[in-house]
């Protein structure tokens, strides 16, 4: 992930049932490559068409299975990145199975700057059952790292390494759902729910951090004003709080309404 850049992970992994850790520093890269506008599983069944991108143009859909391009059968969704990020930008063919029919669409590949930071190795997650009490462990694990990225999210806001248009309102909420749905439909609709689910939980650690930051107007800022009561030995002026609080909800208010709109003309 970005806020890792520059940083040693430390990543213990397993290797014929022996458990090991090592150290791996990410590379920052900065290229430009030939797209489509894809998302795939390992399976090239793709799971995503980004909006007005070159393979929702030529007709590319969510559920198709990429089975060849130009001719040249494909293994896995590697073979597909590279197949198209080695044709130069000339148009290549996809033959995608569709509805029980193969069915072939010819695409250009568009040329995108990209900036990621890689550590030389792909993961493919597993889904794995596991008891009642480690859903329980796993779900606190997961709560956890969702407060953590939010904290860490917002460390970047302030700092500028990540822009304004990142803040998503209830319209760029709403859209985030529709992108998982589409996403995940191809697994079934109980993993459509759980995606969801990992959503909300994100969301409810959102609102969490948000509502404890020292702003007025927020319980954040009510916890200020009564460490302010404590140190001085006498409560705040009750005008004077309700002013402070007022001028707060003011701003929200108003930075609500910017993101909202910023999210409505993101549709357009």
């Amino acid at each position: 992930r970005a806020y890792n850049a520059d940083k040693t992970l430390n990543i213990t992994f397993t290797r014929d049932g022996e458990k090991m850790t090592t150290t791996v520093t990410p590379q920052h890269i900065k290229q430009q490559k030939y797209q489509v506008g894809i998302m795939m599983n390992e399976n090239c069944l793709i799971s995503s068409v980004t909006k007005d991108s070159p393979a929702e143009k030529a007709g590319l859909k969510a559920n198709d299975v990429i089975k060849a391009v130009d001719g040249t059968a494909m293994e896995n969704s590697s073979s597909v990145t590279e197949a198209i990020t080695s044709s130069g930008g000339s148009s290549v063919t996809f033959t995608v199975a569709r509805d029980g029919k193969n069915v072939d669409v010819t695409v250009e590949p568009k040329m995108v700057e990209v900036e990621s930071y890689d550590t030389g190795f792909v993961v493919y997650g597993d889904r794995v059952k596991t008891s009642p009490i480690g859903t329980l462990k796993y779900s606190v694990e997961e709560v956890g790292y969702s407060v953590k990225t939010v904290i860490q999210s917002l460390g970047m806001l302030f700092t500028g390494k990540i822009g304004f248009d990142s803040l998503l309102g209830p319209v760029g909420t709403v859209s985030t759902m529709s992108e998982i749905v589409e996403e995940s439909k191809a697994d079934g609709a109980f993993y459509v729910f759980l995606n969801l689910m990992n959503l909300a939980a994100l969301i409810s650690a959102n609102l969490g951090v948000m509502n404890l930051l020292p702003i007025p107007a927020l319980d954040g800022g009510r916890l200020v004003f009564l460490i302010i009561e404590a140190l001085r030995g006498k409560p705040v002026k009750r005008e004077h709080e309700g002013i402070v609080n007022f001028i707060g909800m003011i701003l929200l208010v108003i930075l609500m309404v910017v993101v909202l709109f910023k999210d409505i003309m993101a549709l357009f």
